[in-house]
């Protein structure tokens, strides 16, 4: 369950078999956080190197970020799509796509949008990919 950097996956994380381990560690940190998770499971899952309670969500959107930095800078600058996952999980097709939708919803910083806009390749909107393409 524990990541090459002795980490717990993030939320996004799908084993090569389809199990959502990202999703499950979700799950047993917010039973923990209802009182719904026994002593003896809590303890187990303390022993296990890189577990932690709460989520770092700037350092997770960081990683998600270099993620997708160091996949175009590898790919001629092109977004992976929606269905891409890295070798460690993570969906980043689908993060991308909530960068976009969270920028229109206004609910993107705007440190956050300066980042992506640095990324060579990087585009907001799927219509001007379509343009650029052509």
């Amino acid at each position: 369950m524990i990541n090459n950097e002795n980490q717990c996956p993030n939320c996004s994380y799908i084993t090569e078999d389809g199990i959502k381990v990202g999703s499950w560690t979700n799950n047993q940190r917010s039973n923990k956080k209802k009182n719904k998770l026994d002593e003896e499971k809590i303890k187990l899952l303390e022993k296990l190197d890189g577990w932690f309670w709460k989520l770092n969500l700037d350092k997770l959107w960081l990683d998600n970020y270099e993620l997708l930095k160091e996949y175009m800078i590898n790919n001629d600058k092109q977004c992976p799509n929606c269905s891409y996952i890295t070798d460690d999980g993570i969906n980043l097709g689908i993060w991308i796509s909530r960068q976009r939708s969270n920028k229109k919803k206004k609910k993107l910083d705007e440190e956050k949008i300066k980042l992506l806009e640095q990324i060579p390749g990087w585009w907001w909107d799927s219509n001007i990919k379509y343009i650029k393409n052509m």
